[in-house]
């Protein structure tokens, strides 16, 4: 009786391993990845950029892919000291909301919507650009720009949070493969969007740039 009950314990756990390959799992995995450098231009130069430039749509595009359309939801602009003529002490405080085209990680291509919310003011900028909902195997993702001035030049911390799932038959390394691959992107994205923004400060910082009230 003994001797059957292992064997029928023996065959249905070769069964199991058998089917295992077919079944369907959950992967997920998160990863909160940061850089910081410093930019050769002064803050003021630098926000001025940000906000009469294409600065931010560079960084979004360089951190996801493709800006298929952009829409401004708000704009505040602080104007007081501008007419005055005091320098620098200009605010602006923006939403926007993208619309984006970025490689799914499982293949393919997904559309992101987005929404980043600016504020600038005349020793800090921070800009903060968040998924809204869940699309393709993007569970939540989230960018963290911070810009102070430092020392003549200009000091940028990036921070991206991603959250990526998926269902996939199961194989024994999957998760630690995702969790791999995720922290390999984010790095990546990252890269770009330093490249991105040290690109644009480059290119127009020596151009006259005004606050214009939009």
């Amino acid at each position: 009786m003994i001797r059957y009950i292992l064997v029928t314990v023996l065959i249905l756990a070769l069964v199991a391993l058998a089917l295992l390959p077919f079944a369907v799992h959950t992967y997920r995995a998160t990863t909160t990845r940061t850089c910081a450098f410093v930019v050769n231009c002064d803050f003021e130069t630098a926000r001025k950029i940000m906000v009469r430039t294409d600065a931010g749509d560079r960084m979004v595009a360089a951190c996801n892919g493709r800006v298929i359309s952009k829409q401004v939801g708000s704009l505040d602009v602080s104007t007081d000291k501008i007419l005055k003529g005091m320098r620098g002490n200009w605010e602006v405080n923006a939403k926007t909301n993208y619309m984006v085209e970025a490689p799914n990680p499982r293949g393919g291509l997904v559309v992101l919507p987005l929404e980043q919310v600016s504020c600038v003011h005349p020793n800090h900028l921070v800009s903060v650009t968040k998924l809204l909902q869940p699309a393709g195997n993007f569970r939540g993702q989230e960018t963290h720009v911070d810009i102070q001035p430092y020392a003549g030049a200009t000091y940028v911390t990036i921070t991206l949070f991603l959250d990526i799932g998926f269902t996939a038959p199961y194989w024994p390394s999957g998760q630690k493969e995702l969790e791999k691959q995720i922290v390999e992107g984010a790095d990546a994205a990252l890269s770009k969007m330093q490249t991105a923004l040290i690109k644009t400060v480059g290119e127009r910082k020596g151009q006259k740039l005004s606050l214009k009230i939009i």
